[in-house]
């Protein structure tokens, strides 16, 4: 049993250095796209990232957290000679963001080596973060973190 608890203990940990890892990658990543696009999503992403770091730990930290710097990747993207960050319909832009950042956040995470299922989820939060009418839990994690 002591041997069990010591594996367990050993388990964590090792996710813990693995996320950090991660999170590190991920956040330079982040900075980089948005520093030749639009600039003034990155300090939003943060903030968002660091509620979402104050209102779960749970053992799907993970995917809650990729997806707290992913949620808002959509607006990077080039659309129209501009970026889907700068148009002027909200709700164009709010539509476009949630569709092409899904499918931007898959490409990003599989650069990075994250798991297909991992990836799977983080995608469908960032398809559907505009959507207060969904019963999630995840989705609901990630509404109340992006309130900034």
């Amino acid at each position: 049993m002591e041997r069990d608890l010591k594996a367990k203990r050993n388990n964590w940990g090792e996710k813990m250095v693995k996320l950090a890892q991660t999170e590190e990658v991920l956040r330079r990543r982040i900075k980089e796209i948005f520093s030749r696009t639009v600039p003034r999503y990155y300090e939003h992403t943060l903030k968002v990232v660091t509620n979402m770091k104050k209102v779960d730990d749970s053992e799907d930290r993970t995917v809650l957290l990729l997806a707290a710097y992913l949620h808002d990747i959509g607006y990077s993207v080039a659309y129209r000679g501009d970026y889907v960050g700068n148009i002027d319909s909200q709700s164009l832009k709010t539509r476009l963001h949630s569709d092409v950042g899904a499918k931007f956040a898959e490409e990003i995470l599989s650069t990075i080596g994250i798991e297909p299922e991992t990836i799977k989820k983080v995608s469908y939060l960032v398809s559907v973060h505009h959507r207060e009418d969904i019963e999630d839990r995840y989705l609901k994690v990630l509404l109340r973190a992006d309130k900034v």
